[in-house]
């Protein structure tokens, strides 16, 4: 019985080293694992060119518990998500995603991913709704800053007062969607990106200005800003958008709607 008992032990699968990396790095020093992947692809969506270093430096630059990542903890983590240079560009070509060089910013590679065919649909119906409007697609976990320089130096200023769950101010009347604050900050040239985040901070990303309808939305920011007043006009222009999420595997995105704006929120 002893040896029958020793064999059953002996089959007992042993944790990999990947394994004890993750979860060391998710409850180091309250470390996340899943919004740790969110930054990483939100990086490499937008730089496929970035190695583990810079990637390690970008990640470092966000502070907090971030600061503790160890670099090599790091491209342990990236390797067993298949989110190396190496590996994503595989994935990319079987995906079909489409590599593209835009003028400007020293005309660095940027990668646009085709939207998911279930976000292409929904985008394609939307119009037939009861609210209509037109939705525009937007990746979430896209950086700031895509160039390696610093962006522009006025500061965004997000209360942390965090929305619970079943206040009415952060859903919205439309069936299925949430409501989102696009957020200018004060000073900021146009071509700056926008902030774009929900009430309890779940979901957020930056609109840049070569990505499809920025201008669309920016548009539709400083007039909601004019709307209610100098007063507001003060703290940095900002508007509220419809919003609803979609999904594909690696990949988020939120569909804004850019013609109809969501009624002025309080946070």
């Amino acid at each position: 019985m002893a040896e029958a008992r020793s064999g059953q032990e002996d089959t007992k699968p042993a944790a990999t080293e990947s394994t004890k990396e993750d979860t060391a790095a998710s409850s180091e020093g309250g470390l996340d694992m899943e919004e740790l992947l969110v930054h990483i692809k939100g990086l490499k969506f937008q730089h496929p060119e970035y190695g583990t270093a810079r990637i390690h430096r970008e990640i470092q630059a966000l502070g907090g518990v971030y600061e503790k990542l160890n670099q090599q903890k790091l491209r342990k983590i990236m390797k067993k998500h298949g989110l190396l240079s190496s590996q994503l560009e595989e994935d990319n070509r079987k995906a079909g995603v489409i590599q593209m060089y835009t003028v400007g910013d020293a005309s660095k590679p940027h990668v646009h991913a085709k939207l998911p065919p279930e976000a292409q649909a929904q985008n394609e119906n939307q119009g037939t709704e009861p609210e209509g409007g037109r939705w525009l697609p937007v990746e979430l976990g896209v950086p700031g800053d895509r160039s390696g320089t610093k962006m522009h130096q006025a500061v965004i200023k997000m209360r942390r007062d965090v929305a619970k769950r079943d206040d009415p101010s952060a859903t919205a009347a439309v069936p299925g969607a949430m409501i989102c604050k696009v957020q200018v900050a004060i000073g900021a040239p146009e071509d700056s990106p926008m902030l774009l985040y929900d009430k309890d901070r779940r979901k957020q990303t930056f609109l840049h200005p070569d990505m499809p309808g920025f201008a669309e939305v920016r548009a539709q920011v400083l007039k909601c800003t004019a709307e209610q007043g100098p007063e507001v006009g003060a703290k940095g222009p900002k508007a509220f958008f419809y919003a609803k999420q979609t999904r594909q595997t690696g990949k988020q995105f939120l569909l804004i709607n850019v013609q109809e704006p969501a009624p002025w929120q309080t946070w």
